[in-house]
């Protein structure tokens, strides 16, 4: 399996859940950051940790690989949080690690061109919503859920504010020449 095509499904994932970081900014058309708010009620070193499933079918072949990806909060101010991600992938009894990566959240963004206010957190495209309990490997959450589509991509993500980031889970079904699907799940949460 093309393993950049593997942390792409990861990522897009990732990033429609949250808002993409930005300089700190001022002004009126600009928001408190989500993503942000999700992390900055937590202490350093809280951390929570995902299972990710990626099968796909590339020309009539199947292929399945595992990884486990591991969120810390490294750092929290009035103005930014700071989060490493690390990935552990499994392809075939081979186990890949990537270098921890960290990524800085500002408290204010702007609003994207058109974005209003209250949409701001949710991913792009959303169909349908609603509020459930689930149940995963790190427990139970009562969650909203939104069901999105951006071309060929299918996704369902729900989220709580009882988590760190605030993702519980995300389905997401690939179209096109690479179907598939990716189930990203919440399997421990760390609090320092």
């Amino acid at each position: 399996m093309n393993r950049c095509r593997h942390m792409s499904i990861v990522l897009v994932v990732l990033l429609s859940l949250t808002t993409v970081r930005s300089k700190s900014v001022s002004g009126e058309d600009n928001v408190e950051n989500p993503t942000y708010t999700a992390w900055s009620k937590f202490k350093p070193k809280t951390s929570v940790k995902y299972k990710n499933t990626n099968k796909i079918k590339v020309m009539g072949n199947d292929f399945t690989s595992e990884s486990d990806l591991i969120m810390t909060l490294t750092e929290v101010t009035p103005d930014k949080v700071v989060v490493e991600t690390g990935t552990v992938t499994r392809i075939n009894g081979q186990e890949i690690k990537t270098s921890p990566t960290k990524q800085e959240y500002h408290r204010m963004i702007p609003l994207k061109p058109g974005q209003k206010k209250e949409n701001v957190g949710k991913p792009d495209g959303v169909l349908e919503e609603g509020q459930e309990k689930i149940k995963v490997a790190a427990g139970e959450y009562a969650t909203t859920w939104h069901k999105s589509k951006v071309e060929d991509r299918v996704l369902q993500s729900w989220v709580t504010d009882a988590v760190p980031g605030t993702l519980v889970k995300t389905v997401t079904t690939l179209g096109g020449q690479t179907s598939g699907t990716n189930i990203l799940e919440l399997v421990q949460v760390t609090l320092p």
